[in-house]
């Protein structure tokens, strides 16, 4: 995470599509298609690994921390 451009519009917009497939992974996780809520979950991580491009250091850990906690709850679900 080296050389990050602050851009708080495409941090914002890249928090919103983690977020939305985090919260599709949890849905379909509940419904049983844990095919399709694996797929969420991985759209997500890629959405939070770009987000990290345009925010401090400190923002990203703080986010991160937010999406491993929801990722926990994704895992916990499709067992």
């Amino acid at each position: 995470r080296t050389g990050a451009i602050l851009d708080p519009q495409m941090s914002e917009k890249l928090k919103k599509s983690t977020l939305t497939h985090i919260h599709s992974a949890l849905r379909f996780a509940r419904q049983g298609e844990i095919t399709t809520a694996r797929l969420h979950a991985d759209i997500a991580s890629h959405a939070l690994h770009e987000a990290g491009h345009y925010m401090s250091d400190k923002e990203y850990a703080e986010f991160s921390l937010e999406v491993d906690e929801k990722l926990g709850e994704i895992r916990r679900q499709s067992k």
